[in-house]
């Protein structure tokens, strides 16, 4: 036989011996993943613990005038750093824009109001506000 199909035919056989090799340790790996190692309730209590260490101890306030400026402060980093990260700023500091678009009567003793409100500038939704006839 030539030297280049032998080579090939030798490629071809260590490679289905791979394959068969790699399908037939798929089971024992499956059953080996499958068992739990630690319960969940201590991977829970660890969780907890690790996250408890992390967060920081709130100061106790002395004054009130003092808490209203914790507040403030904790509040802006909240919003800024936290809920609005990375959005645009003429997003976050964009007025709020409702409309009126009309009133459906109806004879089942409500009405529909449909508004039109801005989620951010340019960009519409829709909203319906069922109010009852007589309040009671």
């Amino acid at each position: 036989m030539p030297r280049r199909m032998v080579q090939t035919l030798a490629f071809f056989v260590i490679a289905i011996c791979a394959l068969r090799a790699q399908t037939t340790m798929l089971p024992s790996i499956v059953d080996t993943l499958a068992n739990p190692v630690e319960p969940s309730a201590v991977y829970r209590y660890q969780l907890e613990q690790y996250l408890m260490s992390r967060i920081p101890a709130l100061p106790p306030p002395t004054t009130p005038a003092q808490w209203n400026a914790e507040v403030s402060r904790l509040r802006e980093h909240i919003l800024n750093d936290v809920a609005y990260h990375g959005w645009p700023r003429e997003w976050v500091n964009s007025p709020l824009r409702f409309e009126e678009a009309g009133v459906i009567e109806t004879t089942y003793g409500y009405r529909i109001r449909k508004f039109r409100y801005e989620i951010v500038p340019g960009f519409f939704s829709t909203a319906l506000l069922y109010e009852p006839d007589h309040i009671t």
